[in-house]
């Protein structure tokens, strides 16, 4: 496990990401594919990052997001763009729908169930370890980690630590 770092860092880390790797399950091909010809990120991809960023990495979120009220490809956007320099813009709906998971996330009612869950966890932990097998490097980015003994105890079978 490393300490917290953006996922930018995360993601120049040496090592199989695990979700790549998850192609494996369907076959090398998928995974070969997958790796020569990634799946671009479509807008509802973009907004479950967003809405994802908001609940679990809320003090990422205002940094990485800001709300855009135009149409992209416009001169309006290029300069939105370079005032808001490595920002995702969101449509004004989109900007008010992850504001709203966030609310239903902490509010008093309807976040109850949510904030128990979410309680006592570490989120996006970046895991490093080698495969004993193919002594290959690897890597993973959970989006929660609870830690228990049972639970650690099972993670730490067959892999070591790097």
């Amino acid at each position: 496990m490393t300490p917290p770092i953006p996922f930018a860092d995360y993601q120049r880390l040496a090592g199989v990401n695990w979700s790549t790797l998850s192609y494996m399950q369907t076959s090398p091909l998928a995974y070969r594919e997958n790796l020569l010809n990634p799946k671009p990120s479509t807008a509802a991809m973009d907004l479950g990052s967003a809405m994802h960023a908001i609940v679990l990495e809320p003090e990422t979120f205002f940094a990485t997001y800001g709300m855009f009220e135009g149409r992209r490809g416009t001169k309006a956007h290029q300069e939105w763009q370079e005032e808001h320099p490595g920002m995702s813009d969101l449509k004004p709906d989109d900007w008010e729908r992850c504001l709203g998971v966030a609310e239903a996330v902490t509010s008093l009612r309807q976040g109850k169930q949510a904030r128990r869950l979410l309680r006592g966890t570490q989120r996006e932990v970046s895991l490093r370890w080698i495969d004993p097998d193919t002594h290959i490097r690897c890597k993973a980015r959970p989006d929660i980690v609870r830690y228990t003994r049972e639970r650690t105890a099972s993670w730490a079978r067959g892999c070591s630590p790097t």
